[in-house]
Order: C-alpha cells, then sequence, then structure tokens
C-alpha cells in the first residue's frame, strides 16, 4: 500500500544505522484526494489488500482497551512517541 502511495523517499544512515528520512515525494494518486476521499480510498484499499493486513471495521476507544486485555496492540502513536522499549520493538 505504501508503495502505491510514496514515489520517492530519500533517506541518511549514521554509523549506528540510525535513519533519518530527509524527503518524501508522494504520488500523484495520493495528492490528489481530499481528506474524506482519502480516508474513503484507503478503507477500500484495506478491504480488498492481499498484503497481509486485514481491515475489519473501525472500533471504538472502549473497544480497544477489550481487545488489549488479550492481544498486544502496537500503536503508530506510541512508537513515535519512543513509548516503546527495545526489547518490545524487536518481538
Amino acid at each position: 500500500m505504501i508503495k502505491r502511495l510514496i514515489d520517492c523517499i530519500e533517506i541518511k544512515r549514521d554509523k549506528n544505522y540510525n535513519i533519518e528520512i530527509t524527503n518524501i515525494k508522494f504520488t500523484e494518486e495520493f495528492i490528489s484526494k481530499s481528506s474524506k476521499d482519502y480516508i474513503e480510498y484507503l478503507y477500500e484499499i484495506l478491504q480488498n489488500n492481499n498484503i497481509g493486513f486485514i481491515y475489519k471495521e473501525a472500533i471504538t476507544k472502549q473497544e480497544l482497551k477489550k481487545l488489549q486485555e488479550d492481544y498486544f496492540i502496537f500503536s503508530n502513536t506510541k512508537i513515535s512517541n519512543g513509548e516503546y522499549d527495545n526489547a518490545t520493538l524487536t518481538i
């Protein structure tokens, strides 16, 4: 899915293999849609994908908390805020 939306990514890597994204160029497919169109478009891609992600439906915060009782759930927000330790991220 990312491949369809990103045309080019420029990265820098230091001697410790840390990666910094220096530039991203999105495809016309990505930038030509309004926010609402883009969300509907992503929903359609997720519904019809064959890449290992299964999107069933949007859930509420209460439903998420219930799922967290039985499953470990990664959060993109927590990852970007550095809230996971390295051991968790290398599961």
